[in-house]
């Protein structure tokens, strides 16, 4: 079995580092904690547990899923610092109860496989977060209360909280259909990935409602890098689709969209609008600044926290959960990418939003 030896001289840091990583006992920069974590995943190393003074505070353990680090557009860049905002949302919101928080790296399908059952002793609750709307198939029957965060158990009674992605993605459809957009493409992540199925939906749902005709020839995917989103949003533009938006499945992808279409000598937004999705740092800094739906990180990992802290309080481990799923909302971060200052400015009274050109409607 690893030690924390092990974990120290794999991550190349001190003893005392790896220590403070999981105990929380000292500020560590954000790269040294990342390869302690992924050390450890590597090696297996589940740190020991103990209560301080004899203390009978509650405990819980946070399994957070850890991806290898990779280049700047590659996939683990992607995912990784997901996790990470869900873990420290709800790590604050069991400090301000009281409640004693360990965090243990894994690797994909690891917890799935199965853990230690004596592992669990001592604690009173755990949260699974991973770093994508992904499915375990196979996870074990966990000895004490449980809640997943950005991840859902299929077939297993186990509470999940994930982002609204159906009506994350309705709504950009939408606010691009209310800003006169009438030609819109759908460039979308890898498509097996369950939130690319739930944002495509919703784009779908909203050309229903609106009376627009879906078109694949519109649509693409791409494997969430910038680079896919220049080469998916070339592919729609080569296919002769003469396209007036396009709702893109991330932030990155929506950049690199943008870089398609001005190689062939398109505006934006003033020939083609352009939405993003999760609301990244670099969407209000880029040119033009990128219009978004906000993926609810904080909001999920807090949620997450207050149902396990509820489960924990009014039930004992092995009782029975009800299978449910909470969906945070994923709101839309208006910029100017979408070309609503533009239709601001050439709309002297507010136009009329409805779907069948009635009373109602308004921007979101």
């Amino acid at each position: 079995m690893a030690t924390i030896r092990d974990v120290a001289e794999a991550a190349g840091v001190a003893l005392s580092t790896v220590s403070h990583v999981f105990n929380g006992t000292a500020p560590i920069s954000e790269g040294t904690r990342q390869r302690v974590l992924q050390a450890a995943a590597r090696l297996g190393y589940v740190p020991r547990r103990r209560r301080r003074n004899g203390s009978n505070r509650q405990q819980v353990v946070i399994f957070k899923n850890v991806i290898p680090a990779a280049d700047e557009e590659g996939w683990s860049f992607q995912h990784e610092d997901l996790a990470e905002a869900i873990v420290v949302a709800a790590y604050r919101v069991f400090k301000e109860r009281g409640v004693d928080v360990w965090v243990v790296p894994f690797e994909k399908d690891e917890v799935a496989q199965g853990i230690d059952p004596s592992y669990y002793t001592g604690f009173s609750g755990a949260l699974v977060v991973d770093s994508s709307v992904s499915s375990f198939s196979s996870l074990p029957e966990l000895p004490l209360p449980t809640v997943l965060a950005y991840c859902i158990a299929e077939a297993k009674p186990v509470l999940s909280v994930v982002p609204d992605d159906f009506r994350g993605g309705y709504e950009a459809t939408r606010h691009l259909i209310r800003l006169g957009r009438r030609r819109i493409g759908f460039v979308s992540g890898p498509t097996g990935w369950i939130v690319c199925k739930e944002r495509h939906s919703g784009y779908l749902a909203a050309l229903h409602e609106f009376g627009l005709e879906a078109d694949e020839a519109r649509e693409a995917s791409g494997d969430w890098s910038v680079e896919s989103g220049r080469q998916a949003a070339a592919a729609i533009l080569e296919r002769g689709s003469d396209v007036d938006a396009l709702f893109v499945a991330n932030d990155l992808m929506a950049l690199g969209a943008i870089r398609a279409l001005r190689e062939r000598g398109l505006r934006v937004p003033e020939d083609v609008a352009v939405v993003g999705y999760d609301n990244r740092a670099v969407a209000a800094v880029a040119d033009p600044p990128l219009t978004t739906v906000q993926l609810p990180l904080g909001n999920i990992g807090r949620r997450a926290a207050q149902e396990l802290l509820r489960l924990m309080e009014r039930r004992p481990a092995h009782a029975d959960t009800p299978a449910s799923r909470v969906q945070i909302h994923c709101p839309l971060v208006i910029r100017d990418s979408c070309g609503y200052r533009l239709a601001q400015a050439s709309t002297p009274q507010r136009p009329d939003f409805s779907p069948s050109g009635g009373e109602g409607g308004g921007e979101p």
